[in-house]
């Protein structure tokens, strides 16, 4: 599967690393929803098409002369090459959401003008951004002659309110015909199968620091089924499994609350799933990580005199992303007396790890500005007693707004890079305590070539670069300012 295909719309990834969710299958529903377990026969029907919002918009089309059997029509599916055009992907989704507990597999007949790879199909998607219950399986082979593809349910009794029918996700790629193919899926109902049943359940091991107050990131497991005698894997959201401490039950680190484990004290925990019967392989190694007790210090500068990325005092501008993919650490935002924080944890001790904060869709033109201030606050020491550190970059992408390659000879982007809390740097950062840095733009532009160069404007800043050497950081008010 490739990794691009899988953002399907804006919001669609599970929101879980900063404070969970909200359910799109509502604990406040219907006594009695439909169990009806027909997805598509013959036509739509109440089943509609939602497109995911970077994919082709008019791939999905009814058919009516290849069907399967005696079908009066088919899901007709026009996969391009990203050469051509968009992916092709979306959501079939129901209205009334239903009561699909009752059955442990949805069942379909699928073809495809060639013989294909098809990338991803799934249940459980309600092309909301709030859907708990997704499962998928990847790289699947369709050739030109009907098959009976099965996919299996987790667990059955987690689906107990749902809108999301069948997804997928799909281009032309690889060993599939340059020029694009045509998918046909038919007769899609959900069933409960004989001959199915799980062999092995896992989660991503990984370690990581998470802030008391904050819900633990787990990401998505893997279930393997047997489904009579063939092997089918498929990889699921977080919430069909039930997770446990099985480093300290007593409840003292973690917390399990709505299922999912939060942060409440500082220690060690190892957080393993189960899928009813099945243990899941795999841990979460976890360590609480205390967040300072009060809030950082008030800016006081007049709103007019004020670009904010994040602050509480004034009206911020739209920022892509507080934490970029390509950039390093988990993210997570608590409040300190109603003051909301950005918190970075699992930033190794080194300079090397840095946050990527982007504000690219509305970059900052800081030419009549003088200064910027961050409140950060660093715990009580760095690795080994050294001084705490904070290496920060800002970055300008130049007259035409765009970013440009390192390599490109036309390159017109610039940054500036600055050491805080060095000796001599005239700054210091005081473990323990909010430190107010309130910066000269002017330094930026003073930096040596030997760590990337100065910054040769501030019209069209897009990026600015945190690291530190002490493996998390607070921040707050990260703002422009004029004096």
């Amino acid at each position: 599967m490739r990794a691009a295909l899988r953002v399907f719309a804006a919001g669609f990834a599970l929101s879980i690393a900063l404070t969970g969710c909200d359910r799109d299958d509502s604990d406040y529903r219907p006594l009695e929803l439909s169990t009806d377990p027909i997805v598509f026969e013959d036509e739509f029907g109440p089943t509609i098409f939602e497109p995911f919002l970077t994919a082709r918009q008019d791939a999905v089309t009814l058919a009516d002369v290849v069907t399967f059997g005696d079908s009066e029509g088919a899901i007709r599916i026009e996969v391009d090459p990203l050469s051509v055009g968009p992916f092709s992907g979306g959501a079939f989704t129901v209205p009334v959401a239903r009561d699909l507990s009752g059955y442990n597999a949805l069942r379909l007949q699928i073809r495809a003008s060639a013989n294909v790879s098809l990338d991803l199909i799934g249940f459980g998607e309600g092309n909301t951004g709030t859907s708990l219950y997704t499962a998928s399986t990847e790289n699947v082979a369709v050739t030109t002659q009907w098959t009976e593809l099965i996919l299996p349910v987790p667990r059955p009794s987690r689906l107990r309110a749902i809108r999301g029918m069948m997804f997928f996700s799909d281009v032309a790629a690889g060993s599939d015909p340059a020029e694009g193919y045509v998918l046909w899926i038919d007769q899609v109902e959900w069933i409960t199968a004989g001959g199915l049943s799980v062999v092995g359940a896992q989660i991503d091991s990984k370690n990581l620091q998470a802030v008391f107050g904050a819900t633990v990131p787990i990401g998505e497991g893997r279930v393997t089924f047997d489904v009579d005698g063939t092997t089918r894997s498929m990889t699921t959201a977080p919430d069909y499994f039930d997770y446990f401490d099985a480093a300290d039950g007593d409840g003292s680190v973690v917390e399990f609350r709505r299922g999912r484990p939060v942060v409440v004290g500082g220690g060690e925990a190892r957080i393993r799933g189960q899928l009813g019967d099945v243990e899941a392989t795999g841990v979460i190694q976890v360590t609480g990580v205390a967040p300072p007790v009060d809030p950082a210090p008030t800016p006081n500068f007049p709103p007019a005199d004020v670009i904010s990325l994040f602050s509480d005092s004034y009206d911020d501008i739209t920022v892509d992303t507080f934490r970029a993919e390509f950039g390093a650490g988990t993210l997570f935002e608590l409040s300190r007396d109603g003051n909301a924080v950005k918190a970075y944890t699992g930033l190794g001790t080194n300079l090397q790890r840095e946050v990527a904060i982007e504000f690219v869709g509305e970059q900052v033109d800081a030419t009549g500005f003088t200064g910027l201030r961050l409140d950060v606050w660093l715990p009580d020491a760095a690795p080994e007693g050294d001084r705490p550190l904070i290496g920060l970059k800002l970055i300008d992408f130049g007259p035409d707004g765009e970013f440009t390659p390192f390599e490109d000879p036309d390159r017109d982007d610039s940054q500036g890079f600055l050491g805080l809390g060095l000796e001599g740097s005239g700054t210091e950062i005081t473990p323990g305590e909010w430190v107010t840095l309130e910066i000269p733009l002017t330094d930026f532009e003073q930096s040596p070539p030997s760590i990337g160069g100065a910054l040769q404007s501030r019209a069209n800043l897009a990026q600015m670069l945190l690291s530190v050497n002490t493996g998390y950081l607070f921040v707050d008010n990260i703002l422009f300012f004029r004096n």
